[in-house]
């Protein structure tokens, strides 16, 4: 009986003029996998020794050992700039977290989740709490409450979106040092130790006798036995360290007005406002100060020693700049500048004195 016609047909068949064909449908398991190739992980040993180490997935998939490491670098100064970087021990083992802060460690350091009511990195600050120095706090003025802290801005300044910014809303906002970089340090390194709000008092011969600061642009703030020295006197405004800058405006007063508590014999309460007839055209050189909040002042620049102290004095009846000796003496201000380079822009904190 010859084959039936359900069955398949012979690999082998007769074909006249052909000879014997083999007819072949699959390849060979060795040929399959020259076509398609699998990348073997951690769990095939024998790979893992064959190829060089690589950082991805030694060390950053997951945590790896010292060896591991090496395989990855192998080199032993950058293996061990890596690994303290990478490694350095357990972090939490410090117990870095703060107030009763829960820490955990990760690759190359840890984090830390803080209790109800703190916050930072280390939550080492309370949400409440004003922190002046802090790069998230207020940019002028902080107010702690009983959930968290409320910031304001000082004269000619509106809070930001984040609600701890302030931004200036024109050229008279108070200690805005108009330049591309507001760090104190650096600007006054450009500007020779400029105060754009110091004027100089002139009495009717022109000649200057006594020194102020400007408030906003048409107030003047002064000592009461300056105010009273004249009947008349005038302002001028941009005049420099030295009471010249090539740009000054003299400026007229119209009132004065003088503490109603000062007392000429013991010099209680010595301070006036002297009144502008017009208003100063804020610039770079005539530009109103910042005066501080009390809780500011108390709590902030009070407890500071170091300041700076600009102005002229009095030698004689002619008003002469400070001496070098009593400049450096004066001009301290380098733990200041150090600690406010951070947060602090458009002179936040650019309070004048007088002597």
């Amino acid at each position: 009986m010859g084959p039936l016609a359900t069955d398949p047909p012979s690999p082998w068949s007769k074909n006249p003029g052909l000879g014997q064909t083999e007819q072949t449908v699959f390849i060979s398991a060795d040929d399959a996998n020259e076509v398609i190739k699998r990348q073997r992980r951690a769990s095939f040993l024998i790979f893992e020794e064959v190829l060089q180490g690589s950082l991805e997935r030694e060390c950053l998939e997951e945590r790896c050992t010292h060896e591991e490491a090496r395989e990855v670098f192998e080199n032993d100064e950058m293996l061990k700039m890596f690994w303290d970087a990478y490694y350095g021990g357990r972090r939490c083992s410090s117990s870095p977290c703060q107030h009763n802060g829960v820490c955990e460690d990760s690759i190359r350091g840890y984090t830390c989740t803080c209790a109800e009511g703190y916050e930072g990195e280390n939550c080492a600050f309370a949400k409440n709490e004003c922190r002046h120095q802090a790069k998230e706090g207020c940019h002028h003025f902080c107010y702690p409450g009983s959930n968290s802290y409320r910031c304001s801005c000082a004269d000619g300044y509106e809070l930001g979106k984040d609600k701890k910014q302030c931004i200036a809303l024109d050229q008279c906002a108070c200690g805005r040092l108009q330049d591309s970089d507001n760090l104190i340090r650096e600007t006054r390194k450009k500007h020779d130790e400029r105060f754009p709000w110091q004027v100089l008092l002139l009495n009717s011969e022109g000649k200057g006798f006594c020194g102020g600061v400007l408030l906003k642009s048409n107030f003047v703030l002064t000592t009461a036995e300056c105010a009273l020295l004249h009947k008349h006197f005038e302002i001028r405004v941009g005049a420099g360290p030295n009471g010249t800058s090539g740009i000054e405006k003299t400026m007229q007063v119209s009132e004065k007005h003088i503490h109603i508590r000062y007392d000429e014999d013991t010099g209680e309460n010595n301070i006036a406002l002297l009144q502008l007839q017009e208003h100063v055209e804020c610039n770079n050189h005539q530009l109103p100060v910042c005066i501080p909040e009390r809780d500011f002042a108390e709590h902030v620049l009070i407890p500071k020693l170091a300041g700076t102290v600009s102005g002229w004095r009095m030698e004689g009846d002619e008003l002469q700049v400070f001496r070098e000796g009593l400049k450096r003496a004066f001009n301290t201000c380098k733990t200041i500048e150090e600690t406010q380079q951070d947060g602090n822009h458009e002179g936040k904190h650019n309070f004048h004195s007088e002597e």
